[in-house]
């Protein structure tokens, strides 16, 4: 690619961002935007304008999307160049806190948030968010905290819909590629070591083996983690009130957890590259977890009624094993056309034992109950991918993909148990069962009309049919399709290259949760308006959602770039779990009811310190912010939001690295504030704003060996939520703290 312009960009623009990130108003909208960096997989080098203008030779190798390996001076820029849009992370970008659990590198990322464990774009999770494993939907029962950060290559946000994808994607796309790229042979070494508080909490292994011979390579990641985390200081409150304000029941609650885990895993990968350049590749996923928990929660009656279980003890042994497997070919055709074939398997099993006591004061048994719980999920999925340039300036693109699951769940529960508190036998066994079949197909251009305009037209096609029983259960079928159309626009700024206006318009939808249309009933101990139980609803459809984005990007040498972005999305039948009252108990139930409209802005600066003055350190700044609203037209205002909906959220951090040392050094502060939700005209919750501050240190020994040193909860701020119940007749309250613990890694890295 030629070398662009240098240009300086004025320092009041500069100002004007930074103030924007810091000082805009909270009561406008959403978050986030990107990161740049080394990345070699983009788009098919178009026989377009901007491929002819492209003296650098390129390579094609294979995967979802074409790849290009650029030779020149500057690597291929997905966000910069491609219609398409999408943010790349890179894997420098990804071990640079030495996380190891994926979870923590996400939050720091442009529009990402995590709540709860539970990640989140645009402030919106639970099925708005779609999160893809090489470009495929992650296998069911698969965990993405089983995936340790060394394994992966780079992660791309996707903020619209595109064509290739599913269009389960309401608020943007997280696809997560595990590392396929072998260059050379390389031998490297983790060791890494966990603190939690002033406990050590975990030992951490990396192997990495991979190599060429001929005309095959391999990769051979292996990962290994021993660790053991324990919880104190978890309290939470449940107080009811009257009509007239008057206290009836006050009980406080303390927990205690003990954790223990075990994981290995790897993903190996196998490219034979043939004499005509066709591409055959195996990769796979595989994971072994074990965990032990051991819990317990004391609950004090201060007030009312006595609570018959003052200790309950939670005692589970859980066992999981995962393998995936994709074998894909890649055909080179006449005329810069290509052929994609993929094949994909996979296996997920998980075996879990538990124990549950209520005991008395005087710790003898009231109840005991004991449950034995199997899951399994196998199934297989293919597509294919044909495009062509065959329009000057056109890059057409069709596929399709087709995927069948089937998903069992068996629960044995003997012994004793307690329902709202009532204690009674049990010897129950219930069984649930799913097969789902999915279908798509899709079509999209890629048009260049000239060097300032681009275009993106694609239309997908995607079916769904469940068909799922269970013990005692009626049988359930649901089937659902959706056409999503697609339409995405680069606007390069005449005489500025490095300024550019992006907008998309696009169709996407929420599938149907499998368990919400077909499941057991679900008591709780201790039934109330704020733990109620939990009811499935076959007649589930998926939400539909229509919106836009709008963006503007300014990109500056050094890697830096600022932008601000605009998106809305209308969803038609969204989906709330409604509270009942039926049979003396309390229980919440899905249906689709009502509409929503979400809007958001996003805000991003990255850039050299140098870039402001040229006898700054070496200090590399980044922020990120959005601002999201939202509201549902079924639940009364104000603060009836989407989704519980993170309204603000904020990342600022930087590097430094002195001339003079092999160091780097860097920090990273977030805030996030979640404050009053409204679920219903009777329910509301609310939660504390969160702030967190990490740190870490990077020595290079030499161009082979590092230590890397970080540390995370530096605030130590105590999270609290709250959750409300009231009407006529008083209220339910309940009030929730957690305070979370200092995190110390330690890293040691070596290259053979």
């Amino acid at each position: 690619m030629p070398a662009l312009p240098s240009r300086r960009l004025p320092s009041t623009t500069i100002a004007c961002v930074i103030a924007a990130l810091f000082a805009f108003p909270i009561k406008v909208l959403a978050g986030e935007l990107g990161t740049s960096g080394d990345y070699q997989d983009a788009k098919l080098a178009k026989d377009s304008k901007l491929g002819k203008d492209t003296k650098n030779a390129v390579s094609v190798s294979s995967d979802k999307s074409q790849k290009v390996e650029v030779k020149g001076n500057r690597e291929y820029d997905a966000r910069r160049f491609d219609t398409a849009s999408k943010i790349v992370i890179t894997q420098e970008e990804i071990a640079r806190y030495g996380d190891t659990e994926i979870s923590d590198v996400l939050k720091r990322l442009p529009s990402v948030s995590v709540v709860n464990g539970a990640i989140r774009m645009r402030g919106l999770g639970a099925g708005y968010t779609q999160i893809l494993l090489n470009g495929e939907p992650s296998p069911p029962g698969f965990s993405i905290e089983s995936l340790s950060p060394d394994l992966i290559e780079r992660i791309e946000i996707v903020r619209s819909a595109s064509a290739e994808f599913s269009a389960q994607a309401v608020a943007g796309t997280i696809n997560v590629i595990l590392k396929k790229s072998v260059q050379l042979a390389q031998y490297l070494l983790k060791l890494g070591y966990y603190q939690r508080s002033d406990q050590p909490s975990g030992l951490y292994t990396s192997l990495q083996f991979s190599d060429k011979f001929d005309q095959l390579a391999y990769s051979l990641p292996l990962n290994v983690y021993v660790g053991h985390n324990e919880n104190t200081g978890n309290t939470s409150q449940t107080r009811n009130l009257n009509a007239q304000g008057e206290t009836q029941l006050l009980r406080r609650t303390a927990g205690h957890d003990d954790n223990r885990n075990r994981s290995v895993s790897s993903a190996p990968r196998l490219i034979w590259t043939f004499e005509n350049d066709d591409v055959l590749s195996l990769n796979s996923f595989i994971s072994i977890n074990s965990n032990t928990n051991l819990s317990r929660l004391n609950t004090l009656s201060e007030i009312g009624p006595l609570y018959p279980f003052v200790f309950e003890d939670y005692n589970t042994q859980n066992n999981s094993q995962n393998l995936s497997n994709n074998l894909s070919w890649v055909r080179k055709l006449g005329d810069s056309a290509k052929l994609e074939l993929r094949f994909g398997t996979h296996y997920w099993h998980a075996k879990s034992a538990g124990n549950t006591f209520g005991r008395q004061a005087n710790e003898s048994p009231l109840f005991a109950r004991h449950v034995d719980t199997e899951n399994y999920n196998r199934g297989w999925s293919t597509s294919g991918k044909y495009s062509a340039p065959f329009i000057e300036d056109h890059v057409l693109s069709m596929g399709w993909e087709a995927a069948s699951r089937w998903q069992s769940s068996d629960n044995l529960t003997r012994g004793t148990t307690a329902i709202n508190t009532v204690v009674m036998p049990i010897d129950q066994r219930e069984d649930v069962e799913f097969k789902v079949q999915r279908s798509a197909l899709y079509a999209q251009d890629e048009w260049t009309l000239d060097k300032q305009l681009s275009f993106y037209l694609g239309a997908r096609w995607e079916g769904i049919t469940l068909n799922g029983r269970g013990t005692d259960l009626p049988s359930v079928r649901n089937r659902s399709s959706v056409l999503s159309p697609i339409f995405q626009t680069l606007y390069k700024v005449p005489d500025r290259p490095n300024q550019q206006f992006r907008f998309a318009f696009s169709r996407t939808y929420k599938a149907v949760n499998s368990w919400d249309l077909v499941h057991r009933h679900y008591y709780s101990t201790n039934n109330s308006q704020t733990a109620p139980d939990s009811l499935a609803n076959p007649n589930l459809k998926p939400e539909l959602a229509t919106g836009f984005d709008f963006g503007y990007e300014h990109f500056v040498d050094g890697g830096g770039v600022f932008s601000v972005n605009f998106f809305m999305r209308k969803i038609n039948g969204i989906t709330r779990n409604i509270l009942l009252y039926q049979d003396n108990l309390w229980a919440l139930m899905p249906m689709n009811v009502g509409h929503a409209t979400t809007r958001g802005i996003e805000l991003e600066a990255k850039f050299p310190l140098r870039l402001l003055m040229d006898d700054a350190p070496a200090i590399d700044f980044r922020a990120n912010a959005g601002f999201n609203r939202s509201s549902i037209d079924t639940v009364p205002g104000p603060n009836n939001r989407l989704d519980a909906q993170v309204p603000v959220r904020i990342n600022l951090g930087l590097d430094y690295k002195p001339q003079e040392l092999p160091l780097t050094v860097g920090a990273s502060f977030a805030f996030q504030n979640a404050g009053l939700v409204r679920s219903s005209e009777y329910q509301t919750n609310w939660g504390s704003a969160n702030r967190s501050l990490e740190a870490y240190a990077l020595w290079k020994f030499d161009t082979k060996s590092n230590l890397r040193l970080s540390a995370s909860n530096l605030l130590h701020q105590i999270p609290m939520s709250r959750s409300q119940y009231q009407d006529m007749q008083g209220s339910v309250v309940r009030n929730a703290f957690n305070p979370p613990k200092l995190n110390i890694r330690l890293n040691y890295e070596h290259r053979f």
